[in-house]
């Protein structure tokens, strides 16, 4: 019988490389050592959320001055976490917390609050009363981000519709920290703090290119423009990059896949995928975890198998933990109970949406201007495959 990871290969799902991945950069900035730490510098990094590889390599093939940009620099390919979800990354990155241990997979039940939570709706740090304990922790301390903060110098530029929430939490709120309004903004930002040259350690975060491909596609006119013109943002920063003695670290969370009319699974609930449930279903679009009521397990895989493989492969999720696709760490219970009995994850551009009666109704009387042509959240090389470009 093949492996759990053989057969996830086989059926071309891209596994995430912890050893090799935007974690395990962010491990190395915590501990102040690793292959891409050079002693004495300080550091810059740049998440640019929805930077795929694949979206860096089309832009340097399509401008020669991007493609020099690049070339006289160092650039990796490296890997993101499953789920490629941006709260699951975000929050892996800034604890050093695998998703395993952390558990939020996207749209996650809370115990305590006895309700299904969707992460968006939260800071991804804890507040000061989870810290005190006088609220339910649900989120992990920002460790890797202390510890870099401990060693002074620390700024933190974040959007500042992101910034708004994180405000509440206790490591945000004691921080020094800079709003930016989008990319021009942040850049701006940067550049002053090159000049002044007060900091030791800069991350900072840029949501636009996400949003553009959500909205647009990675590979829309407007995205392809936003793209070059971010590239031509970082270039600009170079030589003051190399005339501060600092090093510029651009990565990102995830990649984006391409959707079309054809690639959306709508499961209402009404739809008879609900029947086999216990709970509403965890995740996201794109990856997701469904606890099964008692006694159904053998008819869900038969009507799954008949009605769905076609479009998302099904997995029991102990076997995927086991294999070590959220971390090779022990689950924490919180994590255990998220990651659920059996883990859906798409196939080619496939997304899946399970929609609430109240949100039905909701959606009945605001309809969408226009739907989504980019998701993220899978296992495909696209999402998986992020770039590390260092500069300076």
């Amino acid at each position: 019988m093949p492996s759990i990871t053989s057969e996830l290969k086989e059926m071309d799902f891209c596994l995430p490389d912890f050893k090799n991945s935007n974690l395990s950069l962010m491990n190395e900035f915590a501990r102040n050592k690793g292959r891409h730490i050079k002693r004495g510098k300080k550091r810059v990094i740049l998440i640019v959320d929805g930077l795929g590889y694949d979206t860096l390599e089309k832009a340097a093939e399509k401008d020669a001055q991007i493609s020099r940009f690049i070339e006289r620099n160092t650039l990796e390919k490296i890997s993101t976490v499953f789920p490629s979800y941006t709260p699951s990354v975000i929050i892996s990155l800034n604890s050093g917390f695998e998703v395993v241990q952390h558990g939020i997979v996207g749209d996650f039940f809370s115990k305590e609050y006895e309700k299904m939570i969707n992460p968006f709706k939260l800071s991804w740090m804890p507040s000061t009363d989870e810290v005190k304990g006088s609220a339910p922790r649900i989120m992990p301390r920002p460790a890797i981000l202390e510890s870099i903060s401990k060693r002074g110098g620390f700024v933190y530029a974040m959007r500042d519709n992101v910034l708004d929430k994180e405000l509440r939490s206790d490591f945000v709120s004691k921080a020094n920290f800079i709003a930016h309004t989008g990319n021009e903004d942040l850049f701006v930002g940067i550049e002053e703090l090159l000049r002044s040259g007060n900091f030791e350690f800069i991350y900072a975060y840029t949501d636009a290119l996400d949003h553009f491909s959500h909205r647009y596609s990675k590979g829309g006119e407007e995205t392809v423009r936003l793209t070059a013109r971010l590239l031509r943002d970082i270039m600009g920063l170079e030589d003051k990059l190399k005339k501060a003695d600092v090093e510029l670290f651009v990565f990102s969370d995830h990649g984006q896949i391409v959707m079309t009319k054809d690639s959306r699974e709508k499961i209402l609930w009404n739809d008879k995928f609900m029947d086999f449930l216990e709970m509403p279903v965890f995740g996201n679009t794109r990856g997701f975890f469904m606890k099964l009521a008692d006694g159904k397990e053998k008819a869900f895989e038969d009507y799954f198998e008949k009605k769905y493989s076609k479009k998302a492969a099904l997995f029991d999720t102990e076997e995927l933990i086991k294999a070590g696709i959220f971390g090779s760490k022990k689950p924490s219970e919180f994590a255990r109970y998220n990651l659920a009995d059996k883990t859906g994850i798409t196939k080619g551009n496939n997304s899946f949406s399970f929609t609430s009666y109240e949100s039905e109704k909701f959606r009945s009387r605001n309809p969408y201007i226009s739907e989504n042509k980019g998701t993220h959240g899978g296992m495909s090389r696209e999402e998986m495959e992020i770039p590390l470009l260092r500069i300076g």
